[in-house]
């Protein structure tokens, strides 16, 4: 395992990048990681907006929570 997370730092960001959308596609479409509790909180939080407009929050937090998992295994290897 640290084999692996050492040889994820040493790769550039933009190939990092790539393996953030991967990551972003499993995590929201196949295995739908907390996505009922996390539409329930935005439901709750944001109840003025529309549910189109709900849905794309909650796809694009997805999306910025991958990026995140990636730029951190980037910044241990920097």
């Amino acid at each position: 395992m640290q084999f692996l997370l050492r040889s994820l730092t040493r790769l550039p960001l933009p190939v990092l990048y790539e393996l953030s959308r991967a990551l972003f596609r499993v995590a929201y479409y196949v295995v739908h990681w907390r996505r009922p509790l996390a539409a329930t909180n935005l439901r709750n939080a944001f109840p003025e907006k529309s549910e189109a407009e709900r849905a794309a929050i909650l796809k694009q937090s997805y999306r910025n929570l991958a990026d995140l998992i990636v730029e951190t295994l980037y910044g241990f290897g920097a």
